[in-house]
C-alpha cells in the first residue's frame, strides 16, 4: 500500500481545514506585510543618510617596533591619523584571532612594496596601518605571532571604543567605519589624501579577487582623491533608538509567538 493509499483524504472535506487554512494564509500575509513594512521604517530609526565628510581624528596605541611603527607614530608610541592628513592611507580593522582578518592582511603585504613605489613615482605619501579592533586582544597579544598569525609587517596598533575623537565626544573607529556601524571586521578602507574613505572591503575573499581594491588604491594613488568624489563613501555615528528597538523587540514575539522556526534567528537581530 502506498503512501497516497494511506492519507485521509477526508480531512479535506472538513469546513475546518478549509477555515485553519485562510486563517494561516491571513496571518503569514499579515505579518510578512507588517514585517517588510516595519523592518523599512526601523532603518530610518536606526541609521540616518549622511554626506560623505572627511574621517574624524583617531588615536591608538601602536606596537611601536623600531623602523615600522617608530616612524609615523608620536615620542610615546600612539598614532595620530590626522598627522597623515595629505597621504593616502590603508586603514585595515583586523584581530589577532580573526582568520578572515588574516587573508586581508596576506593581500596587503603581497602589494605593499608594489604600491609603496607606485605613490613614490607619483610624489604621494603612503601608508598601510593595522588597527587591532578586537578591544578583548591586548598590546602584546596583538603583537605575539602564533599560527596561523603572524603580526603585519605593517605598522600595527590597538584600538579602543574611545579611539576616534568627534566634536561631541568619542566614539568607536569600528563602528564609525563599518557597514551600517555592525562592528563587524574584517573591514579595510582606503583614505585619500582628503581624508574621505573612497573605497571598503568588507572580506578577506572578495568575489573579484581583489581587482576592485587594487584598483581604487591605484587610482587613488595616480589620480588623486579628487577623481574618486563619486565613489566617496558617507560615515555615521551610530544612533541608537529605544523606539526603534522596543518595536523591533515586538515584532520579534509576534514572529516567533507564529514561527518557532524564527527562533533561530532571534540572537542575529538583537545583536
Amino acid at each position: 500500500m502506498g503512501v497516497l493509499d494511506q492519507a485521509d483524504w477526508a480531512t479535506f472535506k472538513r469546513s475546518e481545514t478549509w477555515k485553519a487554512l485562510g486563517i494561516a494564509v491571513l496571518l503569514f500575509g499579515t505579518i510578512a506585510y507588517a514585517s517588510l513594512s516595519l523592518f523599512g521604517s526601523l532603518d530610518a530609526l536606526f541609521q540616518s543618510d549622511a554626506e560623505p565628510e572627511p574621517i574624524p581624528e583617531v588615536i591608538f596605541q601602536s606596537v611601536n617596533r623600531t623602523g615600522i611603527e617608530d616612524a609615523i607614530a608620536n615620542e610615546t608610541g600612539w598614532f595620530h591619523l590626522s598627522d597623515l592628513r595629505g597621504d593616502v592611507i590603508i586603514l585595515d580593522f583586523m584581530a589577532h584571532d580573526c582568520s578572515n582578518c588574516h587573508k586581508v592582511q596576506e593581500h596587503l603585504e603581497q602589494e605593499m612594496d608594489d604600491w609603496k613605489i607606485l605613490a613614490e613615482d607619483n610624489g604621494v605619501g603612503f601608508h598601510i596601518l593595522a588597527y587591532g579592533a578586537w578591544y578583548n586582544e591586548d598590546l602584546a597579544y596583538l603583537n605575539t605571532s602564533g599560527f596561523p598569525y603572524t603580526v603585519p609587517t605593517y605598522p600595527t596598533g590597538i584600538g579602543s571604543p574611545d579611539a576616534a575623537v568627534l566634536p561631541n565626544g568619542t566614539a568607536d573607529p569600528v563602528r564609525l567605519f563599518t557597514a551600517s556601524g555592525t562592528g563587524s571586521i574584517p573591514v579595510v578602507v582606503i583614505i585619500d589624501e582628503s581624508g574621505y574613505i573612497v573605497h571598503r572591503q568588507n572580506t578577506g575573499t572578495p568575489t573579484d579577487g581583489w581587482a576592485g581594491f587594487d584598483a581604487a588604491v591605484e587610482q587613488v594613488i595616480v589620480e588623486g582623491g579628487d577623481s574618486m568624489v563619486d565613489q566617496r563613501i558617507a560615515w555615521t555615528e551610530p544612533e541608537t533608538s529605544l523606539t526603534a528597538v522596543f518595536v523591533l523587540g515586538a515584532l520579534l514575539s509576534i514572529l516567533v509567538y507564529f514561527s518557532p522556526c524564527a527562533f533561530p534567528v532571534l540572537p542575529g537581530f538583537i545583536s
